[in-house]
């Protein structure tokens, strides 16, 4: 379009232009909404089952986890308590023993199969403790005491080894369920952005639709004020309020003088 072209557009032209573009608007987003609507619909009950099933395996966890350390402690307390009663050398485990096991399961956390060799680790310290405790000459109430505190460790052990076997197809399940939480999350946050910004662009047009209506309705002569007091030789209203704000200083100065 050339400026000559452009300039025989009449007000009234352009202003009900932009009303037609405004009405194509307003008619259209409705349908977007509707469909970003099926996605928060679709969404939401997906992400908060997730959510629940996660938080429930997470649950079941951490109960496991709480017996597995339990059931160390305890044997790790028997297993110092035999040392102590029985004046046991080290062994050729000197340097590594059941509290530097059971710290070294603690910080393999999330390591299956790292805790499950420890496991086995702290087995082996336990019926080594007892071969060397048997060695000894012992009466029989000693050794009667001595096999059953050998029993409670590799009992406390084992229940340790079967919960922690049981942690593995559940932090499976948790993970599946947080990815799928994780996944419809997302999914649920940009319908909900782009349903936010569909709703200010219907207000938006529809307070456009409303305003250059009423444009059109009552007519351009407010809007031309300006332009036919310009043709008239006057200032229009831009220069007038620069003129203005010019002469406010040297009022200002003038009074503070």
């Amino acid at each position: 379009m050339t400026p000559d072209e452009l300039l025989k557009i009449t007000p009234d032209l352009l202003a009900r232009a932009i009303l037609h573009r405004r009405e194509q608007l307003a008619e259209a987003i409705p349908e977007q909404l509707d469909a970003r609507q099926e996605e928060l619909d679709f969404a939401v009950p997906l992400t908060n089952f997730a959510k629940e099933k996660r938080d429930e395996f997470d649950k079941q966890i951490n109960e496991i986890t709480d017996k597995c350390l339990h059931s160390q402690n305890q044997a790790n307390l028997i297993f110092a308590k035999l040392k102590s009663d029985f004046q046991v050398a080290d062994t050729e485990h000197k340097d590594i023993g059941f509290n530097e096991l059971l710290q070294q399961y603690k910080e393999a956390n999330e390591n299956h199969h790292q805790q499950t060799i420890i496991l086995e680790q702290m087995n082996d310290l336990a019926i080594e403790q007892f071969d060397k405790i048997s060695s000894e000459n012992n009466s029989d109430s000693d050794m009667e005491s001595i096999k059953s505190q050998h029993k409670d460790i590799l009992d406390a052990i084992a229940l340790s080894k079967g919960s922690h076997a049981d942690l593995l197809p559940l932090k499976n399940e948790k993970e599946h369920f947080n990815n799928t939480y994780l996944e419809n999350e997302a999914m649920r946050r940009r319908a909900n952005s782009r349903t936010a910004l569909l709703s200010q662009a219907l207000d938006s047009s529809e307070r456009g639709i409303e305003h250059w209506q009423q444009l059109i309705d009552k007519g351009f002569d407010r809007l031309l004020v300006n332009a036919k007091r310009v043709s008239e030789g006057e200032y229009s209203t831009p220069a007038l309020s620069k003129m203005n704000k010019d002469k406010t200083p040297q009022v200002d100065r003038k009074e503070g003088a």
